[in-house]
């Protein structure tokens, strides 16, 4: 009676975890890059969710900013009335809401926005809960998202394929919050 393996088994072996292999690193790695997507989605959403609650409860303005590369974004925000500017990477000391850091970093998938005063800044009033319209768009290879702001104040979020559990952008007209 023989014990142990013989070469061929051991090859059969092998090709089997070799084809398993094969199929589930591309659905793992997929999976992995949709999930980024969704995190930083929602962390965007909450940071601007945060950020405006303060804003209402102190009647304040509140200025954020953009900055960043293709890869890696980062959003301040600031309170102050003067000219100085939050960047969230060269001068975060004054990304400031009523003395408590305003920031989000290491925002890990590729950024976009159209409206919003044209730039890589905007506005929104605390005090009329007002904002120019536009959007900011989160992609990646797997998909893409939305954050869509309202004249009214109101973020929505959507996906613009309809995945990730999203409303279809198109159909999120409607402006219902996340």
């Amino acid at each position: 009676m023989q014990k142990g393996m013989t070469l061929i088994e051991l090859l059969v072996t092998l090709v089997v975890v070799s084809v398993l292999l094969a199929v589930a690193v591309p659905s793992y790695d997929n999976v992995r890059n949709s999930q980024k997507l969704i995190n930083n989605t929602s962390a965007i959403f909450d940071f601007f969710e945060q950020t405006m609650q303060k804003a209402k409860r102190s009647n304040k303005q509140i200025t954020y900013y953009l900055s960043g590369s293709a890869d890696s974004w980062c959003i301040g925000a600031s309170d102050a009335s003067s000219s100085t500017s939050c960047n969230c990477i060269s001068n975060k000391s004054q990304c400031m809401i009523n003395g408590t850091t305003a920031l989000l970093n290491d925002i890990t998938v590729p950024v976009t926005f159209n409206g919003l005063d044209g730039g890589k800044y905007f506005i929104y009033s605390g005090v009329r809960s007002t904002i120019k319209a536009g959007n900011i768009t989160i992609a990646n290879k797997y998909g893409s998202t939305k954050l869509m702001f309202s004249n009214y104040g109101r973020v929505t979020v959507c996906a613009v394929d309809g995945k990730f559990g999203y409303e279809r952008c198109s159909d999120a007209s409607k402006n219902k919050t996340r």
